[in-house]
């Protein structure tokens, strides 16, 4: 998945259970090797910092897609 190349500038802990990388909801909740993390604020390449429901706005991102 290219959408994200850098790590997320804002997160919190969440609650979620799958493979690391994988993403749980369409609200940016991704697995880790113990529980989740809800990303909140992101930056991609080249661009400027943004919330991750505007993010979201114009980058849909399946459930069950995985971050490399």
């Amino acid at each position: 998945m290219n959408a994200l190349s850098e790590p997320p500038l804002r997160a919190t802990v969440a609650e979620g259970d799958g493979a690391p990388g994988t993403l749980l909801d369409d609200a940016l909740r991704v697995a880790c090797g113990d529980g989740a993390v809800q990303i909140l604020e992101l930056q991609k390449q080249g661009g400027k910092p943004m919330k991750a429901a505007d993010f979201l706005r114009g980058q849909r991102l399946p459930a069950g897609a995985r971050f490399a």
